[in-house]
């Protein structure tokens, strides 16, 4: 396995909209989803069955999710840095370039790592109101 802090893998892509350059950067750091410094970009936000909510969501160094779930599978697209999307028996190390998906139902979380930021984005289709809760959360 290649080791993510590497300088010679230091490639990144930061996410352009070049058909809507007006995508507002917000930042998420107030919300309970969250721990850290967090922004995140809503590409597209779904709003019925067969539609994709795409985000670009930026982690500060050692910044991430808290536990959660969702209630469709989430594909995560690492474009910048390096951290971990956890699971409660594993872990799986993140860099520049990744793509992973997490399915429907899994609680997880995904943090970036401890020596700098990453970028992600992330693509899920409708869940419905509240489909990306901590769990503990009414959804």
């Amino acid at each position: 396995m290649t080791d993510p802090s590497d300088a010679s893998l230091a490639v990144s892509l930061e996410p352009r909209f070049p058909d809507d350059p007006g995508v507002e950067e917000v930042d998420c750091s107030h919300l309970s989803l969250f721990e850290g410094h967090v922004t995140t970009r809503i590409v597209q936000r779904a709003g019925s069955a067969c539609e994709l909510t795409v985000m670009a969501t930026r982690f500060a160094a050692a910044a991430g999710t808290v536990w959660h779930s969702h209630t469709s599978d989430q594909t995560l697209v690492v474009v910048s840095g390096a951290g971990r999307l956890e699971y409660p028996d594993h872990v799986t190390v993140l860099q520049t370039g990744d793509v992973v998906t997490v399915p429907a139902g899994r609680e997880h979380r995904h943090r970036s790592a401890s020596h700098g930021p990453m970028t992600h984005l992330s693509v899920t289709t409708y869940g419905g109101p509240g489909a990306d809760t901590p769990p503990g959360q009414s959804r």
